[in-house]
């Protein structure tokens, strides 16, 4: 990739945290209609139930739980047209360590690219009240936010250990 667009990357991706952060400061939340985790797809779920997405998490997941959540964002991403899955991570309460930022990004990032993504773009963002997150876009809009446990990384990786 050259330089200039790796700048028109950039430029997109504090574009779209910036615009977000406006959005929600702006506009009262409206409520996305979304699923549980539980029950689980079988061949009785209809497609059009397939189609609302999950909802993202109140707490820290688990491995498990984790790896479910980033595997349903790749296969959405994958099925829509878009170039790039964009993921921010924010640090929380009590979180100052840019490197604990930088850590979670790479760690998810390596993940995506583990399951096929190329085209991954990953940001900071500001930081937030209450736990970090790591924060998926799909399609320029939010669809997923994880929280992780106070200066801890996300963990993807202890559940698949061999």
């Amino acid at each position: 990739m050259n330089l200039k667009n790796t700048l028109g990357l950039t430029a997109i991706v504090i574009w779209i945290v910036f615009a977000n952060t406006n959005l929600h400061a702006q506009q009262p939340t409206v409520d996305v209609p979304c699923r549980n985790i539980a029950p689980e797809d079988n061949s009785a779920t209809s497609a059009e139930e397939r189609a609302i997405p999950y909802c993202s998490p109140k707490e820290p997941v688990t491995c498990e739980e984790g790896n479910f959540y980033i595997d349903n964002t790749v296969g959405r991403k994958q099925t829509s047209r878009d170039m790039y899955l964009i993921v921010i991570a924010r640090l929380g309460n009590r979180e100052t360590s840019r490197q604990l930022n930088i850590s979670r990004l790479k760690l998810v990032s390596n993940y995506l690219k583990m399951r096929g993504l190329k085209n991954i773009v990953t940001a900071e963002g500001e930081r937030k009240k209450g736990y970090g997150q790591i924060e998926f876009y799909v399609k320029g809009k939010l669809f997923l936010t994880i929280p992780i446990l106070q200066k801890k990384n996300i963990d993807l990786i202890s559940c698949n250990a061999p």
